[in-house]
């Protein structure tokens, strides 16, 4: 079983860490080498990058972070990786008007940073739709959940076990 993170770490998603110290796999983003480390490394023992946890991520991190990179480009529609996604009431509101917009830009939303993806899931993002003088902000968050959409996957990098739960809201709905 691959494990979340260590004690002391976010989970993404909710999920639990379920193995000791010595089972943590991080990914180099630089090189894409697997490494083991009791705790979140800073620097890559094979290639020397250096940097924050979004650069080492864990294996599972980084395999969700496919995961919902997939989910959101194909709009929830590939059945590999199933859930929903859901408006908030201003998102409805803005939908005749700005509707195709709002999926293209979601579906091709690559603006990740530290600031908004620092572990490197890829579940959040800030996005503007319209035009200058006239243009609304939104959030998309992704949430992975159990199969009744009922409490946090136990198995987040599971696609068997997970759904996401992708919602379109407005910073005022926060």
């Amino acid at each position: 079983m691959e494990t979340m993170g260590q004690a002391g770490y976010p989970a993404t998603g909710g999920g639990l860490w379920t193995g000791s110290e010595e089972d943590v796999v991080f990914l180099c983003t630089r090189c894409a080498t697997k490494f083991g480390s009791a705790r979140q490394p800073t620097c890559c023992p094979c290639c020397g990058a250096t940097g924050k946890p979004r650069d080492f991520p864990t294996y599972e991190t980084s395999r969700i972070a496919l995961q919902n990179d997939h989910f959101r480009v194909t709009l929830g529609m590939d059945a590999g990786i199933q859930g929903k996604i859901v408006l908030t009431p201003g998102v409805q509101a803005l939908m005749e008007e700005h509707g195709a917009e709002i999926l293209l830009t979601l579906s091709q939303y690559s603006s990740f940073s530290e600031d908004n993806d620092p572990w490197g899931a890829r579940d959040f993002g800030i996005m503007t739709v319209g035009k200058p003088g006239d243009d609304h902000k939104l959030y998309w968050k992704i949430d992975l959940f159990d199969l009744a959409y009922e409490y946090g996957s136990e198995a987040p990098s599971d696609t068997r076990q997970t759904r996401r739960l992708l919602t379109l809201l407005l910073p005022s709905e926060y």
